[in-house]
């Protein structure tokens, strides 16, 4: 078991690491919601219309391709912008380019030539990155995928019922009586591993250095 936990975000911004192709395969599980959230909402700013669902998951598609590329090439720098700022320039961006491809009437240049210089386009998803605020629904669904994104990080440290308790409690709304009838222990005991793991939780937060400043 390792001494440190290590969330998706530090093992992404390690390509290197043995754990890396397995991380995506989470990352997009746990970050699908709040991609889609800002993409969705790029759309109706856009048009001021909802976008038909195809399109919208065609550009998550996008978006991780893009994260992909960026990871692997450790053009993430969280001195220069958040990530959760950093990513939803990324799915403006790359939802503009998609309406593009599809309407000659736009004349944004696109940022999704293969021949544009890499550097270049870092730039511009920094550049974007200070000026794109999330919405209500954005910002939600992005916090919940960072709690889950580390619980999930220390979810070895506890035996199976303590994280289960957790889990029925704080991630499905099952109310306490319920656990207690359901796994036999007292009021008491299902509190206490409650919190244990949040409290746990609560410092991988605070001190990740690419979760402390998002929530």
């Amino acid at each position: 078991m390792p001494e440190t936990p290590q969330t998706l975000i530090n093992q992404l911004c390690d390509p290197e690491s043995s754990a890396w192709n397995g991380a995506w395969r989470r990352f997009f599980d746990i970050y699908h919601a709040p991609i889609k959230a800002m993409v969705a909402n790029a759309f109706r700013r856009r048009s001021g219309l909802p976008a038909a669902a195809f399109a919208v998951d065609e550009v998550v598609g996008d978006v991780v391709v893009e994260l992909d590329k960026i990871f692997k090439r450790r053009g993430y720098d969280r001195t220069r912008a958040r990530y959760r700022s950093f990513l939803k320039a990324i799915c403006v961006y790359k939802t503009l380019d998609y309406i593009r491809a599809r309407s000659a009437k736009i004349s944004e240049v696109s940022i999704d030539d293969d021949s544009a210089d890499y550097a270049r386009k870092l730039e511009v998803f920094y550049a974007e990155s200070q000026k794109v605020m999330l919405e209500e629904n954005e910002l939600l669904a992005f916090r919940r995928a960072i709690i889950y994104d580390a619980y999930m990080s220390i979810r070895s440290f506890f035996d199976p019922q303590t994280c289960a308790a957790f889990e029925m409690i704080k991630l499905e709304g099952v109310k306490t009586e319920e656990v207690v009838r359901q796994f036999g222990i007292s009021a008491n005991a299902v509190n206490n591993a409650v919190w244990r793991i949040t409290k746990k939780l609560k410092k991988i937060i605070s001190e990740d250095e690419h979760f402390k400043d998002q929530i």
